[in-house]
């Protein structure tokens, strides 16, 4: 097929190399949005329609009228809201250079995961509590609370003391229930059971770490081990990544030869996979979350293109379209990337952006992406950000990580990290 159509699901406007990518590998592009945007005409979608309904059935209708009977070459969208209809899609159309439908579903399912890798050693001591009748599974121990299915840290919430399980499980599922309401957010066996139980985890000890992998005919390679620092417990929200971690190499090569072996006992077979994981100083890997796209919505993307080189949407849009992805996964840089995410402030309106000049490096991108004063609710009734600075820092020496830290340091004192709940 000459120039085939991919249909390019609610990519927000922080995520502009998507299109890039589209345009260099000759894909004709319908871009299904809720965010008005401009992109250079260069790159531009060829097709662009504006809707708030992510069914799979409403895509399904915007396509048809759009294209007409030209069958696109695929679905596809880094926002996991919509993973499980655009799988649904993809399904149909039956394009063998994308992850099972079944697979999918899989990875939207928390507990699914944790069955699914209940034979191997990266997985959690986990139960299942009832909401209308919660007993606690792991009395005496620090526990965490969650919904089945969620996004962005929705509904995620520590427990240290027994006393306040019940009340953990009431404030995760109504935060789920306020947020998670689109029919096709995960399958509906996660949704069934999602109404009747929350996911109870033992608490994992160790430093929270991202594997950004890709996986090219069932072999997964680590493109990058990512660091994340989170929001104070009992909440888990990140405030920063940067890529690489700061890790000794015996380390760094163990959390990404463990997230390889994960993502091979998952069954994943394609395109990116965003694992969140543990290691403890013990050397134990634990996988916390998988998704099957590339992380923040593109902004892993960024880390990863900024620190190595490595285009890893464009390698995913490639083996999309049946051509070889690996050349687009060769490093040709080693630097390091941080992403400082901006919040909504405690008031619940968008952030202002903090003077950028006052920072002790220049950032390669920033952004709101609503305009100052805008409504919006804080973390965690909704795990919605209000922007980001991404900076790149040359090299990956002491002082490079020494920069780091000061940009770190430098984006707490501006940006206040606030949640309301309590």
């Amino acid at each position: 097929m000459k120039n085939p159509w991919i249909v390019i699901i609610a990519i927000l406007p922080q995520f502009p190399e998507m299109y890039r990518a589209a345009a260099e590998l000759g894909l004709n592009v319908l871009s299904i949005t809720d965010e008005v945007f401009d992109v250079p005409a260069k790159i531009a979608p060829q097709k662009i329609v504006y809707t708030r309904n992510w069914t799979a059935a409403n895509i399904k209708k915007i396509v048809k009228r759009q294209l007409g009977k030209t069958k696109p070459l695929a679905y596809f969208t880094v926002r996991e809201e919509e993973l499980i209809a655009i799988s649904k899609l993809n399904h149909e159309i039956k394009n063998k250079n994308i992850n099972p439908h079944r697979i999918v579903e899989m990875c939207r399912d928390k507990h699914a995961v944790r069955q699914a890798l209940k034979n191997t050693p990266f997985t959690i001591d986990t139960a299942l509590a009832d909401l209308k009748k919660p007993k606690d599974p792991f009395p005496g121990f620090k526990k965490i609370v969650k919904p089945m299915s969620d996004a962005s840290g929705i509904g995620v919430i520590q427990v240290e003391k027994d006393d306040n399980f019940a009340q953990a499980v009431k404030k995760s599922y109504a935060a789920y229930n306020k947020n998670m309401k689109q029919k096709d957010y995960c399958s509906a066996a996660t949704k069934q059971k999602s109404a009747r139980y929350i996911l109870v985890e033992k608490f994992i000890e160790g430093q929270k770490y991202i594997a950004e992998l890709f996986v090219h005919k069932g072999k997964a390679r680590c493109l990058s081990v990512v660091s994340r620092g989170d929001m104070t417990p009992p909440y888990f929200k990140e405030t920063y990544n940067y890529a690489p971690a700061k890790l000794p190499a015996k380390t760094y090569g163990d959390i990404a030869k463990k997230a390889c072996a994960a993502a091979k006992a998952l069954g994943i077979t394609h395109g990116g996979v965003h694992m969140e994981t543990a290691y403890d100083a013990a050397g134990k890997f634990t996988v916390i979350e998988v998704n099957l796209r590339t992380g923040g919505s593109g902004w892993l993307h960024k880390l990863v293109h900024g620190s190595t080189g490595i285009d890893y949407i464009k390698a995913i849009l490639a083996q999309i379209a049946g051509k070889n992805p690996l050349p687009y996964l060769r490093e040709n840089k080693k630097d390091i990337s941080l992403l400082a995410l901006i919040p909504a402030d405690g008031k619940g309106r968008a952030a202002k952006l903090p003077d950028h000049t006052k920072m002790p490096a220049k950032p390669a991108d920033y952004r709101l992406k609503f305009k100052l004063g805008d409504f919006c609710l804080p973390y965690p009734q909704t795990g919605d950000y209000r922007g980001y600075y991404i900076f790149n820092v040359k090299g990956r020496g002491p002082k490079a990580y020494a920069k780091i830290d000061k940009l770190i340091a430098q984006a707490a004192k501006h940006l206040r990290y606030k949640y309301l709940i309590k």
